[in-house]
């Protein structure tokens, strides 16, 4: 009783950061759906598009036409150089990356769970010249309440860790990443056949995580 009183508001919320792919979103639900039985927090779930990110992904270094899957790809491997960035320099390439949306999402969930739990108003501006201009600090400063941000799979994965760095939570991948690997999230989860290196952040499962329970099957067993 004690360890679960312990383990309520150790998380405030949990961002999933999704794709739209039905077993990575099940995978995402699962994990959760199970952290928030034990903390007791709130679960959102944004969506990462790909015909989104075609759409508004900006590559102002280049004059050179390209194809949409083009795009999609170069600010992928962009990725890989996240982990090294600054708060100034994960912001830039969210906005090119046109997870600024995202961002926005999070903010007022944030100010939102503030507001009902009486705690001061989250009060960072997603101005681009602030981040130029060294004041940066304003959305990183401002307690959060515990926030964690999880997805499973490669592409909503660098959007996942770019939102956890900007607001000051953890992050969590599920599966590993093609362009990032696990290094630079907090925690992993990863099953057994990607054979992952062994550490204390990372939990190794025998399958992929799911979203069953002993409820749902019961209450699947009962429809006709």
């Amino acid at each position: 009783m004690a360890e679960s009183e312990r383990l309520k508001g150790l998380i405030g919320v949990i961002f999933i950061i999704s794709d739209g792919i039905r077993g990575h979103i099940n995978q995402s639900r699962g994990a959760a759906h199970f952290l928030s039985l034990i903390t007791g927090c709130d679960v959102h779930e944004l969506e990462v598009r790909p015909d989104f990110l075609i759409e508004n992904v900006k590559l102002n270094w280049t004059r050179k036409p390209l194809y949409p899957v083009e795009r999609f790809c170069i600010m992928k491997m962009s990725a890989k150089r996240l982990a090294g960035q600054d708060k100034h320099g994960i912001f830039r390439w969210l906005r090119r990356a046109g997870g600024e949306p995202l961002l926005k999402e999070v903010r007022e969930v944030l100010d939102r769970l503030k507001e009902n739990k009486a705690a001061p108003k989250w009060e960072a501006t997603l101005d681009q010249s602030d981040f130029y201009e060294g004041k940066s600090e304003a959305i990183t400063t401002a307690s959060t309440p515990n926030a964690l941000f999880l997805s499973a799979g490669s592409l909503p994965a660098p959007y996942c860790l770019a939102l956890a760095r900007l607001c000051g939570g953890k992050c969590i991948t599920i599966m590993t990443p093609s362009a990032l690997g696990i290094e630079p999230f907090d925690f992993a989860i990863v099953p057994d056949h990607d054979f992952p290196k062994a550490s204390k952040k990372v939990l190794v499962t025998l399958g992929a995580p799911n979203f069953v329970t002993a409820e749902r099957i019961k209450e699947e067993s009962q429809k006709n």
